[in-house]
C-alpha cells in the first residue's frame, strides 16, 4: 500500500509540475502580453478589448458544453479514447455558430451592451472555431496524463500571441489588427494540438462521422457540466460585462488590469486541480483522498500568503506593470487578492463533487452564488465603480464557498 501511495503521489507531483510550468510560463507571457497591449492601446481601447475577450472566453465555455471535463473524466476511467471525442468536437463547432449569431443579434437589439468596435469583435469571435479543436486536443492530452505535451502546446500558443502583439500593436487604432492576430494564433494552436494528439490517437477515430443520436446522448449526459462550467466562468467575467455599461471603459480597464494579476496567481490551483482530476475520477484507492486533503491545505496557506503580499505591494506592482495611468487599479488589486482564499474552498469542493458525479449539486449552488453576485454588482458598481466590482467579487466568492461547504456537510450527514 505504501508503494502504491508513493507511486500515486509521485505521478500527481509530476503531473502537477508540468501543469504548474504550463501555467507559470503561459501566465508570464500573458502578463507581458496584457501589459504590452494595455500601454499601447490606452485605457479606453483596452477596456473594449477586455469586454471582447470576456465574450470570447465565455463563448468558449458555453460552446464546449462541459464536454471537455466529461471527456477527461471518461477517458481516464476507460484508459483509452472514448466515442465522446468526435461528438464533442462537432457539437462545439455547431454551438460556436449559434453563439456568434446570438452575440451579434443581441448587439443589434441592445447596442449599448457590446463594445463599440464591432468589426474587431466579429473577427475575434471567429476564433471560437479553432478553439473547438484546441479544446478537444487539450482535454485528450490531460486525460492521457501527457502533461508535458499540454505544456508545449500552451507555451507555443502564448509565445505566438505575445510576439505578434509586440510586433503589430502600436496605438489604440490597432484593435482590429490585435483581434485578427489572436484569431490567427488560435488557428495555428489548433493545428499544433492536432499534431501532438496524433501521437496518442488516430485522426480516423477523432474525425469520424457523427450520428445525431450520439449528439443527443452527449447533450443529455453533459448538460449539467455544461451549465456548471458556463455559469462558473460567466460569474468570473460578470464583473467586466457589468462594469462596461454601468461604469464605462476606464473603470473596466482598471478592474481588468487588477483581475488579470489575481488570475495569474491561481496557477498553483490550476496545476494541482488539473492533475487531481484524472486521479480522483478513478477513485481507485484511499490515497486519492489523502492527496486531495493535503494539497487543499497547502493551497489555502499559499493563497493567504499571496493575498497578504498583494495587499502590501499593490501600488509598486501596478506601477511597474501597467504604468501611472492604471494607478486606480492598485486599490482594486488589494480587494481582489483576498478572493483567493474563498476561491480555494470553492474550487476544491467543486472538483470533489464533479469527480463523484454530483455536478448537479454544484450547479444549483453556483446558480445561487451567481444571483448573489448579480445583486451585489448592481448595487455596488454604480456607487463605487471598479472598487464596487471588486467588493462584489470578493463577497460573491465568499458566498459560493459557504454554500458549497454547507452542501458537502448536508450530503455527508444524509
Amino acid at each position: 500500500m505504501d508503494a502504491i501511495a508513493a507511486v500515486s503521489a509521485r505521478r500527481l507531483g509530476l503531473n502537477s509540475l508540468w501543469l504548474l510550468l504550463a501555467r507559470v510560463l503561459t501566465q508570464g507571457l500573458t502578463l507581458v502580453f496584457i501589459a504590452l497591449i494595455a500601454r499601447r492601446l490606452g485605457v479606453a481601447a483596452f477596456g473594449q478589448y477586455a469586454a471582447m475577450a470576456a465574450l470570447v472566453f465565455l463563448g468558449n465555455a458555453v460552446t464546449t458544453f462541459g464536454a471537455d471535463m466529461l471527456l477527461i473524466r471518461e477517458t481516464a476511467r476507460a484508459g483509452g479514447l472514448t466515442p465522446l471525442a468526435p461528438v464533442a468536437l462537432w457539437l462545439q463547432l455547431a454551438l460556436s455558430v449559434l453563439w456568434i449569431g446570438s452575440v451579434m443579434g443581441i448587439g443589434f437589439v441592445f447596442p449599448a451592451v457590446l463594445p463599440a468596435a464591432r468589426l474587431p469583435l466579429i473577427v475575434y469571435l471567429l476564433s471560437l472555431f479553432p478553439l473547438a479543436f484546441y479544446t478537444v486536443f487539450s482535454a485528450l492530452l490531460r486525460a492521457f496524463e501527457r502533461m508535458e505535451l499540454f505544456l508545449a502546446l500552451n507555451l507555443l500558443t502564448a509565445l505566438l500571441q505575445t510576439i505578434g502583439a509586440a510586433v503589430l500593436i502600436r496605438s489604440q487604432d490597432d484593435l482590429l489588427r490585435l483581434c485578427a492576430w489572436l484569431t490567427l494564433t488560435q488557428l495555428v494552436a489548433a493545428g499544433l494540438g492536432g499534431v501532438l494528439c496524433s501521437r496518442l490517437v488516430t485522426f480516423a477515430a477523432l474525425w469520424r462521422p457523427v450520428r445525431l443520436a450520439e449528439v443527443w446522448a452527449l447533450l443529455r449526459v453533459a448538460w449539467p457540466l455544461a451549465a456548471l462550467m458556463a455559469l462558473a466562468l460567466f460569474s468570473q467575467r460578470l464583473s467586466v460585462l457589468m462594469l462596461l455599461p454601468l461604469a464605462g471603459d476606464a473603470a473596466t480597464g482598471w478592474f481588468s488590469a487588477a483581475a488579470r494579476l489575481v488570475e495569474g496567481l491561481k496557477i498553483g490551483h490550476y496545476a494541482v486541480l488539473g492533475a487531481l482530476l484524472p486521479t480522483l475520477s478513478r477513485r481507485s484507492s484511499p490515497e486519492a483522498g489523502r492527496l486531495f486533503r493535503n494539497s487543499w491545505a497547502a493551497l489555502l496557506a499559499l493563497s493567504a500568503l499571496l493575498a497578504l503580499a498583494l495587499t502590501l505591494l499593490a501600488d509598486p506592482i501596478v506601477m511597474l506593470i501597467y504604468g501611472s495611468r492604471f494607478a486606480p487599479a492598485a486599490h482594486v488589486l488589494r480587494l481582489l487578492a483576498w478572493s483567493l482564499i474563498p476561491y480555494t474552498f470553492s474550487a476544491y469542493l467543486s472538483l470533489d463533487f464533479v469527480t463523484r458525479g454530483l455536478e448537479r449539486t454544484v450547479l444549483k449552488v453556483t446558480i445561487l452564488g451567481a444571483a448573489v453576485s448579480v445583486g451585489l454588482y448592481t448595487l455596488l458598481i454604480p456607487q463605487l465603480g471598479a472598487s464596487g466590482a471588486a467588493w462584489g467579487m470578493l463577497a460573491g466568492e465568499g458566498a459560493l464557498a459557504t454554500l458549497l461547504w454547507l452542501s458537502k456537510r448536508r450530503i455527508h450527514a444524509a
